[in-house]
């Protein structure tokens, strides 16, 4: 662990969860490591910064009834780059269009 490193706000520091994993066997438990923190609990401050700005920017497009779809959209990026945003993984990026206010 860094000794900057502060507890996952995605797991609250479990590393992940439990899950069921479904496929053409049936289905079954599983233990899935938690996307933000990659299993280890911990994370450097920046993310906890980035988990909440993305949290932030999910509650506005809810508040203003957009879909993920709608929203990247008239972001002009992928829905794969703002679920990540939304989620912390990758630093949200404030719209220069008003979006955000």
């Amino acid at each position: 662990m860094e000794s900057d490193a502060v507890t996952c706000p995605s797991c609250n520091g479990a590393g992940g969860g439990a899950g069921i994993v479904c496929g053409s066997k049936g289905c079954r438990p599983m233990t899935l490591s938690c996307s933000l923190c990659n299993g280890t609990g911990t994370v450097a401050p920046l993310k906890v910064e980035w988990f909440k700005r993305g949290a932030a920017m999910r509650e506005r497009r809810k508040a203003a009834g957009r879909t993920l779809r709608q929203e990247a959209n008239l972001r002009g990026m992928t829905q794969v780059e703002l679920s990540k945003m939304e989620a912390g993984r990758i630093e949200p990026v404030e719209d220069a269009g008003g979006l955000d206010d």
